[in-house]
């Protein structure tokens, strides 16, 4: 695969996120259990990767309405953490020139 840019492709190559459910979140819905932990991220994408497949929970594909049980692992794609990251940054930007 031919790269556009020249980076290493460890910088270009994303990590996908791992959250184990622990007891104080069981019985929560999938979608406000994601909302709760991707602080930052609209609500938009985090139904978009749970309609999409991309959110897993102990390896299969769910939908928003599934409740998590302790112990469960879902699965996270690292894209969204990286737009977390970004929301942070220019958050911190524009407060910094007021």
């Amino acid at each position: 695969m031919k790269q556009i840019i020249d980076t290493p492709p460890s910088a270009t190559a994303a990590a996908v996120k791992t959250l184990l459910v622990d007891e104080e979140s069981a019985g929560q819905r999938l979608d406000n259990y994601l909302l709760r932990h991707l602080k930052g991220v609209p609500k938009t994408h985090v139904y978009r990767i749970i309609r999409t497949g991309e959110v897993r929970i102990n390896k299969g594909r769910v939908n928003a309405d599934t409740r998590v049980q302790t112990g469960d692992l879902v699965r996270v794609p690292a894209l969204y953490f990286f737009f977390f990251f970004l929301n942070r940054a220019y958050t911190y930007n524009m407060t910094k020139n007021i």
